[in-house]
C-alpha cells in the first residue's frame, strides 16, 4: 500500500503539470512530471497542454513561480482553495501562452476564504486574471516585500487586495466591488495601475499613489493617512444624489497632501 501513499506526499520539486492528470489537485504528485508537487520556496510548477486546466490546492502551497507555456491553448483556472493559502514567492507568473491564464480565490459555504499571497520579487505577471468574485464574498490578494501585481487584472468581491513594504500595483486594472478593501501600506505604490472600488481605499505609512488613476464610486472612500503621498495620481469621485464619495485626508500629517488631478461633481465631500 505504500506505494499507493508516496505519490500524494511527495513534495518539494519543480515539475510539470501531466497531459492527462488523475485528478485536477495540485498536491497529487502523480499529476505532476516527474512525479512530486511543486511546493517549495525553489520550485517552478509548469502548465503546459494538458486535458484537466481547473487545478486547485488542497492544502497550503508555495512556489517560487508558475509558468504557462506556449502550449498551454485552453485557459487554466488555478484555485486557492478555502481556508488554503497560494504563495508565490520567486519569479512570478510568467504567460508564454498568448491567452489570459486564470487564478481564483473563492469562499465556501462557512465563510472561509483562500488567499493568494506575492512576496519577494514576484510578479503577477501579463494577461493573467485574478478572479474573488462570488455572491459569498472575496477572499484576500495579498503583495509583500518588493512584489508587483504587474500587467494582470485583479477582481475582488467583498474581499481584501493589500499592498505592503515596497511592492506595487504596478501597471494592473483593480476592480474592488461591494465592500472590497484596498490598502497600501510602508512603503508600497499604486503605480500606474487603474483602480476602481465602491468601498474604502486606503494610503497609509509611507505608501503613494504615484501615477494611478483612481475612481471611487458612490458611498466609498479614498484616504490618505499618516505620510502617505498622493504625488501624480489622478482621483476620480462620483455621485449619485443623495450618495456621494469622499476624499478624506483627517489623518494625514501635516501639512496635508497634494495629488495630480481631482475629477468629480460638486456635491462631493472633501474631508
Amino acid at each position: 500500500s505504500l506505494l499507493f501513499v508516496l505519490p500524494t506526499l511527495t513534495s518539494g520539486t519543480s515539475a510539470q503539470w501531466g497531459l492527462d492528470p488523475i485528478s485536477g489537485d495540485w498536491n497529487t504528485a502523480a499529476n505532476w512530471t516527474p512525479m512530486g508537487v511543486p511546493n517549495g520556496p525553489a520550485d517552478i510548477a509548469t502548465f503546459g497542454l494538458s486535458n484537466t486546466t481547473d487545478v486547485s490546492i488542497s492544502a497550503d502551497t508555495e512556489v517560487n513561480g508558475i509558468t504557462f507555456t506556449s502550449a498551454a491553448t485552453n485557459p487554466y483556472t488555478i484555485t486557492a482553495s478555502p481556508g488554503l493559502t497560494l504563495t508565490i514567492s520567486g519569479v512570478g507568473i510568467t504567460n508564454n501562452s498568448g491567452i489570459t491564464q486564470n487564478i481564483n480565490i473563492p469562499v465556501d459555504v462557512n465563510g472561509n476564504t483562500g488567499t493568494l499571497a506575492f512576496s519577494n520579487h514576484a510578479t503577477a505577471g501579463s494577461k493573467v486574471s485574478i478572479d474573488s468574485f462570488d455572491a459569498r464574498g472575496g477572499g484576500d490578494i495579498n503583495f509583500f516585500n518588493t512584489s508587483t501585481a504587474g500587467s494582470a487584472t485583479i477582481f475582488n468581491y467583498q474581499g481584501r487586495v493589500s499592498f505592503a513594504n515596497h511592492s506595487t500595483a504596478a501597471n494592473s486594472t483593480i476592480v474592488a466591488t461591494l465592500r472590497c478593501f484596498v490598502s497600501f501600506s510602508g512603503n508600497s505604490s499604486a503605480g500606474s495601475a487603474d483602480i476602481g472600488s465602491d468601498f474604502f481605499i486606503d494610503f497609509a505609512g509611507n505608501s503613494t499613489a504615484a501615477s494611478a488613476t483612481i475612481s471611487a464610486g458612490v458611498s466609498s472612500a479614498i484616504s490618505f493617512d499618516d505620510s502617505s503621498r498622493g504625488s501624480t495620481a489622478q482621483i476620480d469621485l462620483f455621485r449619485i444624489f443623495p450618495l456621494t464619495s469622499i476624499l478624506d485626508i483627517s489623518g494625514h500629517n501635516a501639512p496635508g497632501v497634494t495629488i495630480g488631478s481631482l475629477y468629480g461633481d460638486e456635491g462631493h465631500d472633501l474631508d
